[in-house]
């Protein structure tokens, strides 16, 4: 009788084992991985590609969309410098005859709600305002920031944020200088409510489900696409500020005046010198973002597969 030995102790069998020979089972996960490979590299990078352009797209909009709105705040602020620079040539303020003065300017605001004018004399002190009955006695302005302003550069200016002397509430204005023979004698002011502002940055300068901002150079809120009522006035996130004081002009996922993460295309007026800014909802803003985590996902799924055949 002629004796078999057991396979696995054959020393053919071990010389093919230290070999590095490899089983049935390895040679059939190689061949599938040698077939899947090529698909999933190909899924990989046409999911990338997708990604990267959906992320191209969103920021692109940002951009143009708040350069538009800035188009519009500019374009709105120069045509009441327009208005008050011709009020400001008024015959009424050359002859200094200011009730006849107050009576032109008051029926300009009675025109426009929400406005009133003021003229204010170089030491501050108002001698004219449409928001009270003529005769009454007025406050000094409180508004200093713009007065000095107008003094030193005799140019129209557009104030930031701040508390009216007369009505107490939130309001900016915007100052020309009254020159006669080359000498400010007054400076003619225009106050205005934020809800002016808030106004153009609604539909349908805006995308759908996308929001904006308008912020003065202290970084405070004058105009919300929502809820504007309830955010005059607040300050937006410091290095949100630092950010776009430093920047100007551009595009960067920062959170909004919420503290939501998103999407903002950001830029300054040219006229005031606020910033604006826009951009879409968390919501869509994060589509790009969750694209991405879905690829990292993807990648390692693939990897796991090829470590776990």
């Amino acid at each position: 009788m002629t004796y078999i030995p057991a396979v696995g102790n054959h020393p053919a069998a071990s010389r093919s084992r230290r070999s590095g020979a490899w089983s049935v089972s390895e040679y059939l996960t190689a061949y599938g991985v040698v077939l899947v490979a090529p698909a999933f590299i190909l899924f990989v990078l046409l999911l990338q590609r997708n990604i990267s352009a959906e992320q191209a797209q969103l920021e692109q909009s940002a951009l143009q969309t708040v350069r538009t709105l800035r188009g519009d705040i500019d374009q709105e602020l120069m045509g009441l410098i327009t208005g008050l620079e011709a009020l400001a040539t008024s015959p009424t303020l050359s002859a200094r005859d200011l009730p006849a003065f107050y009576k032109h300017a008051s029926a300009i605001a009675q025109g426009h709600p929400g406005q009133s004018i003021a003229l204010v004399e170089p030491t501050g002190q108002q001698v004219v305002n449409t928001r009270v009955p003529w005769g009454e006695s007025l406050p000094v302005g409180a508004n200093g920031e713009s007065r000095q302003k107008v003094l030193e550069t005799q140019r129209p200016y557009v104030s930031d944020l701040f508390t009216g002397a007369v009505g107490q509430d939130p309001k900016f204005t915007i100052t020309v200088p009254v020159i006669r023979e080359g000498r400010v004698v007054y400076l003619l002011s225009l106050a205005l409510e934020p809800a002016g502002i808030a106004r153009l940055l609604q539909a349908p300068r805006l995308p759908d489900g996308w929001e904006a901002a308008v912020a003065d150079r202290q970084g405070r809120i004058i105009a919300l696409s929502h809820d504007q009522e309830n955010s005059v006035g607040r300050v937006l996130p410091r290095r949100v500020l630092a950010q776009r004081m430093r920047d100007g002009d551009g595009v960067s996922y920062v959170s909004d005046t919420e503290g939501r993460e998103g999407l903002r295309g950001f830029t300054r007026s040219s006229v005031a010198g606020w910033f604006i800014s826009s951009g879409a909802s968390s919501e869509l803003a994060a589509s790009p973002v969750w694209s991405w985590r879905f690829l990292a996902r993807s990648i390692s799924a693939g990897g796991w597969l090829v470590r776990s055949g």
